[in-house]
């Protein structure tokens, strides 16, 4: 019971979630961009891009940046704590579990950094290679459950079983984190505005 309780209340919070950063996109599109319809004919690519002619970064573009910079930051504490765990594990079951969760935090750290990296950069190319990477970020973590499903039918022990409830719980808000960012790069005025193109335009 405890269980489901629990799975219950993080499909409240990713519903919840899911509102706001709905009305997050209504918001951010809500935005005109300013000074576009003035434009005058010798205007370069960048005032097309950037209206004010300067620096649009800012928003809801600043908050993804900072979900990255947060990501990026737990991963590196995680992935210490667990390499100083390894001199207390006693099975090879455990020992298992933390090579391939290591290995998923690596692989998570450097998808982040990957996202951190270009985020800024006024550059066409960005919004997709972001959605990309994203779709990457997620797809690692459904491959990594998917793993500890696998085992946890093979050596029935309870503390894989224990696993395999704490992976779906926590990928509720990694798989809504990607959805909502990937949307968010695909339909938002403000990525239009800064990058001079939406993801998949």
């Amino acid at each position: 019971m405890s269980e489901i309780t629990l799975i219950g209340s993080c499909v409240l919070i990713f519903v919840i979630f899911c509102v706001f950063v709905n009305f997050i996109l209504r918001e951010d599109n809500k935005q005109n961009l300013p000074g576009a319809s003035l434009k005058k004919p010798e205007q370069g690519l960048m005032d097309v891009q950037n209206p004010r002619g300067k620096n649009e970064f800012g928003g809801w573009l600043t908050l993804f940046n900072i979900t990255l910079w947060f990501n990026f930051i737990v991963v590196i504490l995680m992935s210490i704590g667990l390499l100083l765990s390894f001199s207390k594990i006693s099975n090879s079951t455990s020992m298992f579990v933390n090579i391939i969760t290591l290995i998923r935090y690596a692989i998570t750290g450097f998808l982040m950094f990957q996202m951190i990296t270009p985020v800024k950069k006024q550059e066409a190319i960005v919004p997709d290679k972001i959605v990309q990477l994203i779709i990457w970020y997620a797809a690692v973590y459904v491959i990594f459950v998917v793993l500890m499903w696998g085992l946890s039918l093979v050596d029935n022990t309870q503390l894989l079983i224990k696993l395999r409830t704490g992976f779906l719980i926590a990928g509720i808000p990694i798989i809504g984190w990607s959805l909502i960012w990937g949307q968010y790069f695909k339909v938002s005025k403000r990525v239009l505005a800064y990058y001079g193109k939406n993801a998949g335009g």
